[in-house]
């Protein structure tokens, strides 16, 4: 068995079981440099998440690895004509070499120089395509070495008996990127992580005890008259920005966005002390997303005021709609308080309300605003505000 094969076996084994492209770059790094003279060698890949247009995973000689994220917008846009791949791609080209001694590519192409900077004499890309796939259109297999000689005819006979082999280990590892960060992004980090361990049958779920924030966009409805459609999805993702962070940040996940409003939840353990952090933690990030829109509002030409409220209670937590179209969300009576309670921000001129169960449960600064008839609550809810400015 020569090289070919025996790196074929291993970068197969490693395209059924490799988490990441990271481990699997520099794995394949390691077992190529007897055979090649690399400083460098990095896999290149599209993505598709809403912030970033692809990835660069790279290798560099003595074991040092690190990842690249080019961003969507301006700086992705310059990166991205600027970059060796992109104009392999627009000559239609599967494959090039640069010799870096040559000053107007360093100019043309800023990798380039980088690569040179670091001592490398050659760069060789490779482009593998998906021709029937769009999510994952293709990926780039770039190689540098410090040889004067370059790649030779042996070296290229290596890189491409095992390629197809890459391209299939890199396909797997992405495909399964792509579905962990695809869920995260449309349902969280938690749910996803749950979906994705087999929680998909309707009606499958369990009961958690949970903090809820129920969060509401105030007068939109009167904005959405008056501006276009664009303006109202940007005033929308601007606003929930300034909620996403700090419920994140202090571990809690969005699991529905509903029009103007949201809910999130922040899980419950049995332990009382773990109880009171975890509710302190879903209070600490209502006021920070309500000192961040009042903030926002002193700065724009369209003020919107932010509606809160905060409930301790009991959820089913996991898979609820139709067979074929679910929704992994939360149900219950605490999820209904919670919601009947952000109404009553309005008639008690406050913008962040809690319930009883909850205030208890928060430590100092809850103040008792009374007790009122919510509808669809069977008995009057004793209701606390916070000191203020909420």
């Amino acid at each position: 068995m020569g090289p070919a094969d025996e790196l074929r076996d291993w970068i197969i084994d490693q395209g059924l079981s490799a988490l990441s492209e990271e481990a699997f770059v520099a794995g394949l790094a390691a077992r190529l440099a007897p055979f090649l003279p690399l400083t460098r060698l990095s896999v290149n890949v599209p993505s598709l998440d809403p912030n970033l247009r692809g990835a660069s995973f790279v290798w560099q000689r003595g074991g040092a690895m690190y990842t690249e994220w080019a961003p969507h917008g301006s700086e992705g846009e310059e990166r991205m004509r600027r970059s060796p791949i992109q104009h392999i791609l627009q000559l239609g080209l599967l494959e090039k070499t640069w010799c870096l001694a040559d000053e107007a590519a360093l100019e043309a192409f800023p990798l380039l120089g980088a690569i040179a900077a670091e001592g490398g004499r050659h760069y060789l890309v490779k482009i593998i395509g998906y021709p029937n796939e769009t999510q994952i259109r293709g990926m780039a297999f770039g190689l540098a070495t410090d040889d004067a000689a370059g790649f030779g005819a042996a070296h290229h006979g290596l890189i491409d008996a095992i390629l197809p082999a890459i391209g299939l280990a890199v396909y797997r590892i992405e495909l399964s990127r792509i579905a962990r960060e695809m869920l995260r992004i449309y349902v969280g980090a938690r749910t996803g992580d749950r979906i994705l361990d087999g929680f998909v049958h309707r009606g499958e779920g369990e009961a958690i005890d949970a903090a809820i924030l129920f969060a509401d966009l105030k007068g939109f409805t009167a904005l959405s008259e008056r501006l276009s459609p664009p303006e109202i999805v940007a005033l929308l993702g601007q606003r929930f920005d300034l909620l996403d962070r700090p419920i994140a940040e202090n571990g809690g996940e969005i699991l529905k966005f509903m029009g103007d409003g949201l809910l999130a939840v922040f899980p419950l353990k049995a332990d009382p002390a773990e109880t009171r952090e975890a509710c302190a933690r879903a209070l600490q990030a209502a006021r920070d997303a309500l000192a961040a829109n009042t903030a926002l509002n002193a700065e724009v030409a369209e003020p919107v005021a932010l509606d809160i409220a905060l409930h301790l209670g009991t959820v089913f937590y996991g898979n609820i709609g139709a067979a074929r179209r679910l929704d992994f969300t939360v149900i219950g009576p605490a999820v209904n308080l919670a919601s009947r309670l952000e109404e009553l921000c309005d008639e008690l001129g406050r913008h962040l309300v809690l319930s009883r169960p909850f205030a208890e449960r928060c430590g100092a600064g809850a103040v008792p605003l009374g007790f009122f008839a919510l509808k669809g609550i069977a008995e009057p809810q004793e209701v606390f505000g916070y000191e203020s400015p909420f």
